[in-house]
């Protein structure tokens, strides 16, 4: 498995941009802290929230590295993707199976196999999402993303659909954190409509204005103005009781642009630290796999009768990530060294 998150190199045509792969790893850091507790997690949702867009920016970015991508190289990233979201549902759904053996009494586990293979709302999560790991949508939405995405280089969409990312950003909220109505399942407000596609195109389109965007980004002001709008909307969502109706507020578009572009205005920051390497070589596993670490921990908590504050699940989770994460890039960087 390629640990890159799908982009093996995030070079332009004459530099490579270590801040990137260091804002993929705060990326990846941020989905951990999402599925797990922390003192004080729920001030950081405007931070978290930037993570999974920030990650298909990033994609969309380097896609139209040189222009409208051709359907040859979309083909190549999409069938790179299919083989990773194989592997990682045949790996959930192998701990479900076995979880599901070990610990459901004799009785139950007809029941329990029938849900293990059959979830409820199997069908729109299989459609939309994963329905064997909730984490696992994100590589569904990003197939069925580059699909829409062909079908605009295709028949020459992509301009258009780019002037239209405001009314798609509009439904984007209307679903989620703004939606009139009551909360809507997951996978209406967490797809490749409404996350994916949209994020896609808002990376090719700082692809095609970079210089004036980084011109932008210059000073405090654009930082101090995230700062603010996030605060704000975090007491309004949490005071109008709709903070965990959706992924994306208004704020998470604005920073995820803005740090994305900061990144881009100093390529050469965190330039051979242990977070370019992290975010270089881990990213990927520690988005997919912290969910399975997490389950091994709780296992291994129960078993030894060993007992922590639940705050700490974070820290000890992200540890065992990052571990688990550097022994693969260990194992693969080996293997190619090998042939």
């Amino acid at each position: 498995m390629d640990p890159s998150l799908f982009i093996q190199n995030m070079q332009t045509e004459k530099k490579e941009i270590h801040s990137l792969y260091a804002l993929k790893a705060f990326c990846a850091i941020a989905v951990v802290l999402i599925h797990t507790d922390f003192y004080g997690k729920t001030y950081f949702i405007p931070l978290t929230r930037l993570a999974v867009p920030l990650f298909y920016m990033i994609s969309g970015y380097f896609l139209f590295a040189h222009g409208a991508p051709s359907g040859a190289k979309l083909r190549r990233t999409l069938l790179h993707i299919l083989g990773i979201t194989v592997l990682s549902t045949l790996v959930y759904l192998a701990y479900n199976y076995a979880n599901s053996w070990l610990f459901a009494h004799e009785h139950h586990r007809t029941v329990s196999y029938m849900r293990l293979f059959f979830p409820r709302d199997f069908w729109p999560m299989l459609l939309l999402a994963n329905p064997y790991n909730g984490v696992l949508w994100y590589l569904t939405a990003y197939m069925q993303a580059l699909l829409l995405l062909w079908l605009c280089v295709r028949f020459r969409l992509t301009d258009a659909c780019i002037r239209l990312l405001p009314l798609f950003f509009a439904v984007t909220l209307l679903l989620g954190c703004y939606c009139p109505f009551e909360k809507l399942p997951l996978y209406v407000y967490r797809n490749f409509f409404t996350m994916a596609f949209p994020f896609l195109l808002l990376g090719a389109w700082v692809r095609r204005s970079e210089a004036t965007l980084v011109r932008w980004s210059r000073g405090v002001l654009p930082v101090l103005l995230f700062v603010l709008l996030a605060a704000a909307e975090y007491v309004l969502l949490k005071a109008w009781g709709h903070l965990s109706y959706g992924d994306c507020m208004i704020s998470t578009i604005y920073g995820a642009l803005l740090f994305f572009v900061l990144c881009l205005s100093r390529p050469a920051a965190f330039r051979g630290t242990f977070w370019s390497y992290l975010g270089r070589y881990c990213s990927l596993n520690i988005y997919l796999y912290h969910i399975l670490m997490m389950n091994f921990w709780r296992h291994f908590c129960t078993a030894t009768g060993f007992h922590h504050p639940s705050q700490l699940l974070f820290p000890i989770v992200l540890a065992l990530t990052i571990l688990f994460s550097l022994f693969w890039a260990w194992i693969n960087t080996k293997r190619a060294a090998s042939h």
